[in-house]
């Protein structure tokens, strides 16, 4: 039977050749490769079997007594043998006593340990993530004829791997070889049955291509190759026959459609109507059809151009340079919606010889505007809201400034005046002051809002005295309008409650202040009452002022909640006010849980009321109050050395005037650079640093005091005018040991300065042992070497902290009184009896379940560490 099949013929060569080299390279190789490699594992075997015996009684000996040390330093001196990976010590029952590595931990079972005893060696393929081929030899250890474990070696054989990649890239060449061989024998076939064939086919093409339509070829072979003669014979009739037609029809369409994915039109010029559209301008414009397309729009310029100058723009181009590129307009489509897109074309002389078109494309560009569009709004966005901060905090650097001396100076002169008419105006200073720092906070307040940085922070308060305190600021406003100022508190609200004093303090300055503002005579009534709760304890506090003033319109009672928003007809200049207290009211209220609402009519005067629906009864304050007072009045300042650095001459001597009658020595400067000077020179205790300075400013001159060997442990604090919480938080990553912000009392200063100066005699931990008369003085921590010193400050500070801050939240004896003991054995190390004392007293509390001397020393402990510190 003849095989007409030339890729049967072709297949069947190649198959039959492939297989005999496979046959012949297999039968060669095999048997070599197989001695080889049971020749390489011999050798492996030889030489962990020598390895072996070398360390046989050592590991023995050390097995047999258990010493994991000296067994793991000889396992280490065995590894030092080229090869040798990892090693596994096992017990006679298989356990792993001892790995090099977890990746060898691997028990033996039982079978193995059999299997063992019979042979005495095994070497299996081992394989771990870091070593992919391992051999495995493995032998018992013996103590005077009785087995006490075994022992494993893991030996690299990837050597032997290699060399096998050696043996194929041999059989590789080797079948190459044979392959370029079996090519010259293809070739033979190739030529007689494909490339002959082949051959007048091509020249027959090439004659087709010359335009010699209708050429025929005649091929003797009665192959595939045959039947692609015949095909060419027809076809090549079948090109004759439709030539005219596709030289009519290419002209026309060849150029529309060869990018149907973008909008490809052709349209006559002026005005301008289409001549040809593709199915992606018709979607584009938002058409059915291209014929409702062609026919809908005969005005270009006036049907689709969002702005007609641009039609004028892109007909002048086209006119003077014969095509445009990347031209972008706005378009509208069928219901009138809009596209950008970017339109390039190019003029076209008639076929006729006449006149002539425009032919181009269009692509749309809409959603890159749309990104462009969006990412400007961003930028403009954060623009604005980075020059608002800088705005806010220069604004309030600059009033808090100014207002630091007056507020200052005024509480230094208050003590000093007895007239009470003399008295009265210093009040009202002191009060505007205050007004102007809470206008200046409002707009801060609101700025946080708006981020989202508000913070709520509950504290005992006494509503009674929040009253009392408004009827105060407000006494002078009340005074010259003859106004009646009422306050009533219902007998059943308790006379302490949980709130943020601060946060209620603003809403109800808001809304008296308002009150205030547009009531010209009768009264205003501030009240508080209570309603059922929740019943958990807690209960729904309800505050309301009223006035008697012009009231609001029932359509503005939403709108003066929103920003700089006031009534209708409302003139600023007149009643004042910027529209924010208010907004930052409602705001507020509702961070606290509650709601605010408001009753009012024209002539008829304002209902606010407040609905706080969950507060709690807290604790009296009054004694909390003037304990915090006792204890500013009682701070013994020791006698030191404080430096205070600020460009304002003014600020420097309020800070002196304010330590006037302590034993501190002021110390001035006006600048960073004297700063550094006078810190290396006079040695102060503390140094008081003002933010922003000209030339250099606070972080500089902290960052040159910290590099400083003889000035980088002077306590540094910060003055600062800014009190955003952005401030604060690089204060604290700049290392500054404290901040103030102005405008700051004496009280505040004295504070922050007992933090780092206090009379060293009259300290004394809250948490003692009855049967000692107080600490050991941190004198015993200062006369160790410098080195030491750091040590213990780092462990207290950074291992301990953390721990402290747990134990003081849980409260657990068992943890408190190994908190204690970790301070014990650091005293007892180096020999301090500050830190042995401290961890007595603790120590001795816990033992006895004293609650509330365990939670005083707890307490104690950032003070007890900011001793050894100093």
């Amino acid at each position: 039977m003849k095989i007409r099949s030339l890729r049967f013929k072709i297949s069947a060569a190649i198959l039959g050749t492939s297989a005999l080299i496979a046959v012949l390279s297999f039968a060669i190789l095999y048997p070599f490769e197989m001695s080889r490699h049971a020749a390489y594992e011999k050798k492996i075997f030889l030489l962990l079997d020598t390895v072996f015996h070398q360390k046989r009684e050592d590991l023995a000996n050390e097995l047999f007594a258990g010493q994991k040390k000296a067994l793991a330093a000889s396992l280490q001196d065995m590894l030092k043998v080229e090869g040798i990976v990892g090693i596994t010590v096992c017990l006679p029952d298989g356990q792993v006593f001892l790995a090099t590595e977890d990746a060898f931990a691997v028990p033996m079972k039982g079978s193995e340990r059999r299997a063992l005893s019979e042979s005495s060696t095994l070497l299996p393929r081992y394989r771990t993530p870091r070593f992919p081929s391992l051999g495995v030899y493995t032998r018992q250890i013996g103590v005077i004829g009785m087995p006490v474990g075994y022992i494993r070696l893991y030996y690299d054989v990837s050597g032997l791997e290699r060399e096998t990649q050696s043996f194929v890239m041999i059989f590789v060449v080797l079948l190459v070889t044979i392959l370029v061989l079996m090519s010259g024998l293809l070739n033979f076939l190739l030529t007689r049955f494909v490339t002959r064939p082949m051959s007048l086919l091509r020249e027959a093409i090439l004659k087709l291509q010359k335009g010699h339509l209708g050429e025929t070829v005649h091929l003797p072979s009665g192959d595939e190759i045959g039947d692609v003669g015949r095909v060419f014979n027809e076809m090549s009739v079948d090109l004759e026959r439709s030539q005219v037609a596709l030289q009519q029809a290419e002209e026309k369409y060849r150029g529309i459609f060869e990018n149907a994915t973008e909008a490809i039109f052709q349209r006559t010029p002026g005005k301008g109507h289409f001549l040809t559209v593709n199915p992606s301008m018709v979607r584009m414009l938002g058409y059915a059809s291209e014929k409702e397309l062609l026919t809908s729009v005969t005005d270009i310029g006036r049907q689709l151009y969002v702005r007609p100058k641009d039609h004028e723009e892109f007909e002048r181009v086209l006119a003077e340079q014969g095509r445009i590129v990347g031209f972008e307009t706005e378009l509208y489509r069928k219901d009138r919606s809009t596209v950008w897109v970017s339109a390039s074309a190019r003029r076209v002389p008639g076929t006729s010889g006449g006149g002539y078109y425009y032919e181009g494309l269009l692509v749309d560009v809409t959603e890159r505007r749309e990104k462009e569009k969006a990412e400007r709004a961003k930028d403009t966005a954060e623009a604005a809201s980075k020059a608002k901060s800088e705005f806010l905090a220069n604004m309030s650097h600059e009033i808090r400034t100014p207002m630091n001396a007056i507020l200052g100076f005024t509480s230094l002169l208050s003590p000093l005046i007895t007239d009470p008419r003399q008295k009265n105006y210093l009040q009202s200073i002191q009060s505007s002051g205050k007004n102007l720092m809470s206008l200046i906070n409002d707009i801060l307040d609101l700025s946080k809002i708006e981020a989202g940085k508000m913070e709520i922070q509950y504290e005992p308060v006494v509503l009674r005295s929040v009253f009392v305190d408004l009827e105060k600021v407000f006494s002078w406003i009340i005074q010259d309008k003859g106004l009646q100022f009422i306050t009533s508190i219902a007998s059943d609200v308790p006379e302490c409650v949980l709130l943020d004093e601060v946060r209620l303090r603003q809403i109800l300055f808001n809304l008296v202040g308002n009150a205030l503002r547009f009531t010209e005579s009768g009264w205003i009534r501030l009240s508080a009452w209570r309603e059922a709760g929740a019943g958990d304890g807690s209960f729904c506090l309800v505050m309301v002022v009223e006035d008697t003033g012009m009231g609001i319109q029932p359509e503005a009672h939403n709108r003066i909640f929103e920003s700089f928003r006031q009534q209708s007809g409302q003139r600023a200049r007149v009643y004042g006010g910027t529209g924010l207290g208010l907004t930052i009211s409602k705001s507020l209220v509702e961070m606290l849980g509650g709601t605010i609402s408001v009753q009012s009519r024209p002539g008829a005067g304002s209902v606010f009321e407040i609905r706080l629906p969950d507060v709690s009864e807290a604790a009296e304050t009054d004694r909390a109050e003037q304990a915090e007072t006792s204890d500013v009045d009682s701070i013994l300042l020791d006698k030191a050395k404080v430096l205070v650095v600020d460009d304002l001459d003014l600020n420097r001597k309020l800070v002196k005037e304010f330590l006037q009658n302590t034993r501190v020595e002021v110390i001035e400067a006006d600048n960073g650079q004297t700063a550094l000077q006078a810190a290396e020179t006079a040695n102060p205790d503390l140094i008081l640093m003002d933010i922003r300075m000209p030339g250099m400013d606070g972080y500089q001159a902290l960052r040159r005091l910290r590099r400083n060997p003889g000035t980088r442990r002077i306590p540094v604090v910060a003055l600062t005018a800014s009190g955003m919480k952005e401030e604060i938080e690089r204060l604290e990553r700049s290392g500054f040991d404290g901040w103030l912000v102005r405008p700051f009392s004496k009280p505040e200063l004295l504070k922050e300065l007992h933090q780092f100066i206090h009379d060293r005699k009259a300290r004394t931990i809250p948490a003692k042992r009855p049967q000692a008369s107080g600490l050991a003085s941190a004198d015993s921590v200062s006369s160790l070497p410098e080195h030491v010193r750091d040590e213990i400050v780092a462990f207290l500070e950074n291992e301990l902290m953390d721990r402290w801050e747990i134990v003081s939240r849980k409260q657990h004896i068992s943890e408190i009184e190994d908190f204690g003991c970790r301070i014990k054995a650091l005293g007892d190390r180096y020999g301090v009896s500050y830190l042995s004392t401290y961890a007595d007293n603790l120590l001795f509390h816990t033992a006895g379940f004293d609650v509330e001397n365990i939670r005083r020393a707890l307490d104690a402990y950032p003070e007890f560490v900011a001793g050894v510190r100093k």
